[in-house]
């Protein structure tokens, strides 16, 4: 076997370099669970000058899917909660932004418009635990995030979440079906509206590329 005429270990850029900044791609997200928070989902971050107890985050793993990109993957902490905080403002901002993030992504998998507020639509802005994110699947623009350290090569990063009202979202797409549980009974109908609204897309083929 004679690997002489194989490319040299960067020269075809594999996943050493970064993806073009505002490339708008597929992901799949998996939270990896470190013990901390409700039922072992986030983990816990050290105490630092902003936080005396240190940050409870998420720790995601977003795979690609499809396109000039499948399989490449990016990681990112989702802040959840500041244990003891010692500037609550600066705190306050930073969960917000996250929670921010979270609903944008469960619009973007289940084909819901940011301004409606129907039973279906704030039905399906709810989940039950952490693990409802582990499948998710939503469109993202991509953004290149600088290192300050030079050890340690740029990265890509989530820059912002595509939701249905955008022209880079492809078109109707067939929604992800929201995890059934008992913990969602007290949204009764609403919750059957969003499952059918997926069967009704489902069974008319109304399904952007990327979501194919």
């Amino acid at each position: 076997m004679d690997f002489n005429t194989a490319e040299k270990q960067f020269e075809g850029g594999g996943d050493f370099e970064c993806i073009p900044e505002d490339t708008v791609v597929t992901m799949v997200m998996m939270v990896r669970p470190g013990g901390a928070g409700p039922n072992g989902w986030l983990k816990q971050g050290k105490p630092s000058a902003s936080s005396n107890g240190g940050w409870q985050y998420m720790d995601c793993e977003f795979v690609i899917e499809g396109g000039d990109f499948d399989k490449r993957k990016v990681w990112q902490n989702m802040m959840w909660e500041n244990i003891g905080p010692a500037d609550q403002a600066k705190a306050d901002k930073t969960a917000n932004i996250t929670k921010a993030t979270v609903r944008a992504m469960l619009e973007s998998a289940r084909n819901i418009m940011p301004g409606d507020e129907s039973p279906a639509a704030q039905a399906a802005r709810q989940i039950n635990d952490f693990d409802d994110f582990n499948g998710l699947t939503f469109r993202a623009k991509l953004k290149i995030e600088k290192s300050n350290d030079p050890q340690y090569k740029d990265k890509n990063q989530i820059k912002s979440i595509v939701t249905p009202d955008m022209a880079e979202y492809g078109g109707a797409v067939a929604p992800t079906p929201m995890p059934q549980s008992d913990s969602v009974t007290h949204i009764g109908q609403a919750a059957d509206a969003v499952v059918a609204q997926v069967a009704t897309a489902q069974a008319a083929n109304n399904v952007p590329a990327w979501a194919k």
